[in-house]
């Protein structure tokens, strides 16, 4: 409990950063959503004795803010190159530059390969050291014997877990909003969940295969279309465009009542909700 409320003051200090570098934001409010539901829902497990479920919600909220603090580490390093970068350098092509191009899908399917190897390792180390006699990744000598394994393995699991979740922010980066890679980014996702929660069964295995071979059909359907784009002639066309004025209103009263969802407490009862409601209302008008 004390944990859950010294995370407040981090939480305001994220929300309003959040508020001010607007690629952030969404990463932001969705971790920190994360964190506070399950740490809510780690008290109520822990008040009924119910160990296990508390421990798995843990684990839950040690993947968000692991998430965060690597978002915020990749943002450090690239104000620390700005930083450091001399006039006429930069990462575009342009005369006097020296930049190199961003990761495309080409790195990514290839860090995706090496995870998937390393994770087959693990399986396989994990169902020797579950034999008995075995020897779990982390011990020491003369542990074993179906011991639990030592600080080795959570380290290894810990670093893995990073490492998609690297890739898994590479891939958000290049997606634009596919859903067929939006659809592999949730995939990964879950193998965070199943490395946080140290469950690398062959299901874990089968669907790294299946993220790769999707990785490859994305990766060759990109070559195709860009490909088809350079031969393909396109004839002009009259496009009848509506109300430029009414799509933005739109657009922004969606976001005013999105930033009224997030920042109202979810703790609140009715009648401060609607009380919190009028205030943002008022505000807005």
């Amino acid at each position: 409990k004390k944990l859950k409320d010294d995370a407040k003051m981090i939480e305001d200090s994220l929300f309003a950063l959040s508020k001010r570098v607007v690629e952030l934001e969404s990463t932001i409010n969705r971790e920190i959503s994360a964190i506070n539901n399950n740490m809510e829902k780690t008290i109520n497990f822990m008040e009924d004795r119910q160990i296990p479920m508390a421990a798995a919600r843990q684990q839950y909220v040690m993947t968000s803010i692991n998430n965060l603090a690597l978002l915020f580490d990749e943002v450090l390093q690239q104000m620390q190159k700005q930083a450091q970068q001399k006039p006429g350098e930069g990462s575009c092509d342009k005369p006097g530059g020296n930049g190199k191009p961003k990761a495309g899908m080409g790195s990514i399917k290839k860090m995706q390969k090496q995870l998937q190897k390393q994770l087959e390792a693990m399986k396989k180390a994990m169902e020797k050291g579950n034999k008995p006699g075995g020897k779990k990744p982390g011990d020491k000598e003369g542990e074993g014997m179906g011991m639990p394994g030592g600080k080795g393995m959570s380290e290894s699991l810990a670093k893995m877990a990073a490492q998609q979740a690297k890739i898994r922010q590479a891939l958000n980066k290049l997606s634009g909003g596919s859903p067929g890679l939006n659809g592999i980014s949730k995939m990964m996702e879950q193998t965070e969940t199943d490395i946080v929660n140290k469950r690398i069964t062959q299901r874990t295995i089968n669907r790294q295969k299946e993220i790769l071979t999707r990785l490859l059909e994305s990766e060759k359907a990109d070559r195709e279309r860009e490909w088809d784009e350079k031969r393909e002639s396109k004839e002009g066309k009259n496009q009848v465009k509506g109300n430029p004025e009414l799509f933005f209103e739109y657009n922004q009263q969606k976001e005013q009542e999105v930033d009224l969802i997030k920042t109202t407490p979810p703790n609140l009862n009715t009648f401060y909700k609607k009380k919190v409601t009028q205030y943002f209302q008022k505000i807005n008008q």
